[in-house]
C-alpha cells in the first residue's frame, strides 16, 4: 500500500509535464498602425482577402479562414481566387505589391485590401516518445509504474509551426493602414493553427479599431 501512494503521488506531477509540455499557444507577436490616421471600421464595408503562400494547400486554407473571420467580424469578404491569379500574374510571390491588388479591390467596390502571407515558422521533429502506466510487483507490494519508451531508429515526421503576416490596406489612399503577425506552437493540425492565426491576426485588428 506503501508502493502503491508513493507511485501515485508521482504520477500526478509527471501527467501534467507532459501535457504541459504538448501544449499549444497562438499569440499575436506584434502589430502597428498608422500613426496620422484615425481608425476606421471595415463594418459593413466590402474587402478584397488575399493570401500567400509557397504552397497551394496552405494558401487556400489561410484564404478560408481568413475569409471567415472577416464575415464573423461584420465585413464582407470579396474572393481572390486562383483565376484572378492567373489575371494578375505571379500573385503567391510575397514580393509582389499590394498596390497591385488595389485596383482589383477596386474594381469589385472594395474598401480595403487584406492581404496575408503564410509560412511555416518553426519545426520539430517528433520524439516518438510514449509514456507507459502498469501495474507491477515491487518488493512485496503492488504498485503503479510508469515507464517512458522511445521506438528504434526514432521518430521520421516533423511537426511544424506556423506564422502569418497580415496587412490592411486602404483602396481609395493605397496606404498602408495596419499590419501584425501571428505565429503557432508547432502541430499538425493545420486547420486549426491556421483558423487561431486567423482569429488572433482580426482580433488584433479589431481592437485596434479597423472592424
Amino acid at each position: 500500500m506503501v508502493t502503491i501512494r508513493w507511485m501515485g503521488g508521482l504520477c500526478g506531477p509527471l501527467v501534467l509535464l507532459v501535457a504541459a509540455g504538448c501544449a499549444s499557444t497562438t499569440r499575436l507577436d506584434s502589430q502597428w498602425s498608422d500613426p496620422a490616421v484615425a481608425p476606421t471600421s471595415l463594418q459593413g464595408a466590402k474587402v478584397l482577402v488575399v493570401c500567400d503562400a509557397d504552397e497551394a494547400p496552405l494558401r487556400q486554407i489561410c484564404q478560408d479562414q481568413m475569409r471567415s473571420e472577416v464575415t464573423a467580424r461584420g465585413a464582407t469578404a470579396v474572393a481572390f481566387d486562383d483565376t484572378d491569379r492567373a489575371l494578375a500574374g505571379n500573385a503567391a510571390a510575397a514580393s509582389k505589391p499590394t498596390n497591385e491588388y488595389v485596383t482589383i479591390a477596386r474594381e469589385r467596390g472594395a474598401s480595403a485590401v487584406l492581404r496575408t502571407r503564410a509560412m511555416p515558422s518553426l519545426s520539430r521533429p517528433d520524439s516518438g516518445v510514449s509514456l507507459g502506466f502498469g501495474l507491477g510487483t515491487f518488493g512485496s507490494g503492488v504498485g503503479l509504474g510508469v515507464g517512458m519508451s522511445t521506438p528504434v531508429g526514432g521518430g521520421g515526421n516533423a511537426t511544424v509551426g506556423y506564422a502569418a503576416e497580415t496587412s490592411i490596406t486602404d483602396v481609395r489612399s493605397g496606404k498602408l493602414m495596419w499590419t501584425g503577425r501571428a505565429t503557432t506552437a508547432p502541430s499538425k493540425e493545420v486547420n486549426k493553427q491556421m483558423a487561431e492565426l486567423a482569429t488572433a491576426l482580426l482580433a488584433g485588428a479589431q481592437k485596434a479599431g479597423w472592424f
